[in-house]
């Protein structure tokens, strides 16, 4: 098996279930933080910060709309939160035509100019930070991005706790996004096939799965999970569930 593809395990994919299911009745930025605290039962993990901004038609971060931290350092969390961040412009802004992704901090020192990263970095170390993991979640739809940072020892970096953040992440996303008031109805409405495609994703159901349920082939119904995802500003299907759920487009279970 390939360094990063190890299998999670059981308590990992319970945990992070959990967490998924209880972001979906966080309506308070402290419910939030006590999700970032639990988070940290899986992931080598010191601390965390995110922020909800409005953003641009380029996907590039405007003013904050709330922000939230669990052991991340108030004076840090300010500059980072700030108009001219420039960890939030590289982030955002650079991954501005995906909805999500995931970046090392030492990874991201490289995508900016000498002079930024040596700013960068010495604002981290001067609060006893040093390696960590930023997501970054954009939905144009709504004009909103996010993004949380977590601090921790190198091993945060790893595949696995990558992969654990892109399940968890975008549910977080889509919490802080309800506390502001700006996860409201997507602007487009989904057709018959795409809800029945959905409702079938809703069960566990497989793209191959769906494709001989109904008929059609796996590639078609890759494209009609893709429109849903593009549509609800979700970045995976269990994501796309759960907002699908919150809006009541579909029943939950």
């Amino acid at each position: 098996m390939e360094p990063g593809k190890e299998a999670f395990t059981t308590y990992e994919l319970r945990t992070a279930l959990d967490l998924i299911h209880d972001s979906l009745a966080v309506t308070t930025a402290e419910a939030l933080e006590d999700l970032l605290y639990r988070i940290k039962n899986i992931l080598p993990c010191d601390s965390v910060a995110g922020c909800l901004k409005h953003v641009d038609a380029r996907g590039l971060p405007g003013n904050t709309v709330c922000s939230v931290r669990c052991e991340f350092p108030e004076g840090l969390l300010q500059r980072y939160i700030s108009e001219n961040s420039s960890l939030l412009s590289t982030s955002l802004g650079a991954a501005s035509h995906r909805r999500h992704g995931l970046v090392a901090w030492s990874d991201l020192l490289r995508t900016v100019d000498p002079i930024q990263a040596t700013e960068m970095a010495q604002a981290v170390r001067a609060y006893g930070l040093s390696e960590g993991v930023t997501s970054w979640t954009v939905c144009r739809q709504k004009r909103v991005g996010s993004i949380f940072s977590f601090s921790g020892p190198s091993a945060i970096r790893h595949g696995r706790y990558f992969r654990l953040l892109r399940y968890i992440v975008p549910h977080f996303h889509t919490a802080m996004a309800r506390i502001a008031g700006t996860s409201g109805v997507s602007d487009a409405s989904l057709t018959s096939r795409e809800l029945v495609v959905l409702q079938w994703v809703q069960q566990g159901k497989t793209n191959w799965e769906v494709a001989h349920i109904l008929g059609i082939s796996e590639r078609t119904v890759k494209f009609h999970t893709n429109n849903i995802a593009v549509k609800l500003g979700a970045t995976s299907r269990t994501h796309a569930v759960a907002i699908a759920m919150e809006q009541r487009i579909i029943a939950s279970p």
